[in-house]
C-alpha cells in the first residue's frame, strides 16, 4: 500500500494504434513513461488493438517524404526530412530519432506478428515486440513488411521465427485480424492513436477516450480519474 492509499487502483488502457503511425509510437512512449512514474501508486494493464492506417500502400512501399508531401505538402515534407517538422521534434524530445529515409509500408504482417505474440506469450510479450518493431522501423528504416525482417524481430524477443512465419502467412489469422479492425471501425474510430482508459471495477464511469498525449498529459489524466473515483467512493459510504 502506498502512502496515499491508492496502490490497489488498477487502470485498464486499451490502445488502438498502427506500427507505421509515428504519433502512435510517440504517444505510447509517453504513456509508458507516465505509467513508470506512477507504478508505485497504481497498477496498469495495457491492451493493444490493431489498426491499419494505410491499407492501400503499394507492395514496395512509399518514401516517407512522398507520403508527407501527399498529405501535408512539400514544405512539411522538407521540414520532416531535415528533422525540423513537428513529428521529428516531438520524437527528439523523448529520445526517438526518426530516420527520414524510411519507407511507409503495409503493416498487416507486423500486426499479425503482434497478434501471434499476444496469443502465445501474452500482452507483455506483445508490448515488448511492439516497441522493437517501431524502433527498428522508425529509427533504423527496416522494412517491417519483409518476412525475414519480421522473423528476425520475433527471434530477438524469444519467439520461434518459423512458427511466427506460419502464423502471419495464415489466411485464417489474416481474416481474424481484419475482423478485429472492422469491429474497431464500426465503433466510429476517427483517428489514431486512441487511448481508452478506465479504472478496473469502477463501473459507474464510461472509459475515457483520448488521443495522443505527452507524459504530463497522461499523468494528469490518471490523477484526475483517481480523484473522481475517490469522490464517487466517498459518496457511496
Amino acid at each position: 500500500m502506498s502512502a496515499d492509499g491508492n496502490n490497489f487502483v488498477e487502470f485498464k488502457i486499451v490502445v488502438t494504434a498502427d506500427v507505421t503511425c509515428p504519433w502512435c509510437y510517440i504517444s505510447r512512449k509517453n504513456l509508458s513513461a507516465a505509467c513508470a512514474n506512477l507504478a508505485k501508486q497504481y497498477n496498469f494493464v495495457v491492451q493493444f488493438k490493431p489498426f491499419i492506417l494505410d491499407p492501400n500502400v503499394p507492395p514496395g512501399g512509399i518514401p516517407w517524404h512522398d507520403q508527407v508531401a501527399m498529405k501535408q505538402g512539400e514544405k512539411a515534407a522538407k521540414q520532416e526530412m531535415k528533422g525540423n517538422g513537428p513529428i521529428s521534434r516531438a520524437g527528439k524530445s523523448i529520445g526517438i530519432k526518426f530516420d527520414p529515409e524510411r519507407y511507409v509500408v503495409h503493416s498487416l504482417k507486423s500486426h499479425l506478428l503482434l497478434q501471434f505474440a499476444r496469443e502465445y506469450q501474452g500482452p507483455q510479450k506483445e508490448t515488448e515486440l511492439y516497441y522493437l518493431i517501431c524502433q527498428q522501423y522508425f529509427e533504423e528504416a527496416l522494412n517491417i513488411n519483409s518476412d525475414k525482417v519480421l522473423q528476425s524481430l520475433a527471434a530477438q524477443v524469444g519467439l520461434n521465427p518459423e512458427h511466427a512465419l506460419n502464423y502471419f502467412t495464415s489466411e485464417d489469422n489474416i481474416k481474424k485480424l481484419y475482423g478485429e479492425i472492422q469491429k474497431t471501425k464500426k465503433r466510429g474510430l476517427l483517428g489514431i492513436p486512441l487511448f481508452q482508459i478506465s479504472i478496473v471495477g469502477f463501473n459507474d464511469a464510461k472509459p475515457l477516450q483520448i488521443g495522443g498525449q505527452d507524459k504530463s498529459g497522461f499523468t494528469e489524466i490518471f490523477n484526475k480519474m483517481l480523484r473522481d473515483y475517490n469522490k464517487q467512493m466517498k459518496s457511496k459510504k
